[in-house]
């Protein structure tokens, strides 16, 4: 962030005034030895400054603040190496984005795909929560690229899964 120069400007103006400051509380205000100190401040101050502003005083900061080397960032979890649950989560929590894309996508498909697309965002999108989305979530994005492509196979299980997700799902007690 900063320079070397800046970082050590910074420290000798920080370290002069704590030098005025530590004057004022030791020295009594009268006699020469009071107006040595104070002029002998911001020289002292500022070779401090200029020396600790160096490299040994990054190492030093380094040590302070128990970063004795590079931190490394940890690396970033791969979704399939989530737990089962959350992977299932993560994937009905992305279902509303998955559903847009296939959505737009759809503009650019044949009419026959185009047809299931649709039909597959509209009943993503009114599907109960719980197994159906998950269910939808784990198959969409591999359905979105079969869809694209226009397979037959990917156009037959996209309006099954849309007719699955439209039926209305039985109700605790058998009660329609």
């Amino acid at each position: 962030m900063m320079t070397a120069w800046q970082h050590r400007v910074i420290l000798m103006l920080l370290l002069s005034g704590l030098a005025f400051a530590a004057v004022g509380v030791v020295v009594a205000p009268r006699g020469a030895a009071y107006w040595l100190a104070l002029a002998a401040a911001p020289l002292i101050g500022g070779v401090l400054g200029f020396v600790l502003g160096g490299a040994a005083g990054r190492i030093f900061e380094a040590r302070l603040m128990g970063q004795a080397g590079e931190a490394k960032a940890p690396p970033p979890l791969s979704p399939a190496a989530l737990p089962a649950p959350l992977r299932a989560a993560l994937q009905t929590a992305l279902l509303p984005a998955l559903l847009g894309e296939l959505a737009g996508a759809a503009e650019r498909m044949a009419p026959p795909a185009r047809a299931a697309a649709l039909s597959l965002v509209q009943a993503g999108a009114t599907a109960p929560e719980g197994a159906p989305r998950q269910a939808l979530a784990r198959d969409l994005p591999r359905l979105m690229g079969a869809l694209a492509a226009g397979q037959a196979a990917s156009i037959g299980e996209a309006e099954a899964l849309a007719k699955h997700l439209a039926s209305p799902a039985p109700r605790p007690g058998g009660i329609p």
